[in-house]
């Protein structure tokens, strides 16, 4: 029989090198695509914390792809965990067509390097030519004023009876 000796040095032991793909809930109904990258993928990028990156969904010939590209405005990455444990990470809403209705765990995703940009390849659970969900557009309708209520008749004998009480916030007298 022979033995393999286990490295005690844990100080690697967290360090990714692969990106990691979740569909997890966000609160307690909304579900959301989570793309964690290891510190080593972002400072090849040249990116850190708090930057913003714009993100493409691919279709035809790209189905099953996603890009990220630092940008102006867009997602922002974020940090998840404390300390050793900190993970860097984007989250985008689950906005796309044919996504499970569940929660999925992390898998690793294969990713490739194109300019600056970072494409990764979904996994399995993410359709492979996602369609984007129809967005839900507000409605924007002008307020219209509501007609004040009427006030009642003014009747001696009802004044009488609703002396110092209030109807529609005025004090009868």
């Amino acid at each position: 029989m022979s033995w393999t000796p286990l490295s005690h040095n844990r100080a690697g032991a967290h360090q990714r090198t692969c990106v990691r793909v979740a569909l997890r809930l966000r609160g307690k109904k909304r579900l959301g695509v989570i793309i964690a990258m290891p510190d080593l993928i972002l400072a090849h990028l040249g990116w850190k914390r708090g930057d913003k990156v714009a993100v493409q969904i691919g279709g035809g010939e790209h189905a099953g792809l996603v890009k990220l590209a630092k940008s102006d405005v867009g997602y922002v990455i974020g940090t998840s965990g404390t300390g050793k444990h900190e993970v860097k990470q984007v989250v985008l809403p689950a906005a796309w067509a044919g996504l499970p209705k569940t929660p999925r765990p992390a898998c690793e995703a294969a990713h490739h390097f194109d300019d600056d940009c970072l494409i990764i390849t979904l996994p399995t659970w993410a359709p492979r030519a996602p369609a984007l969900a129809p967005a839900q557009t507000a409605v924007v309708t002008e307020k219209t004023p509501v007609a004040a209520r009427p006030t009642p008749p003014l009747d001696p004998k009802w004044a009488a009876a609703m002396k110092g009480k209030t109807f529609g916030g005025k004090v009868q007298r």
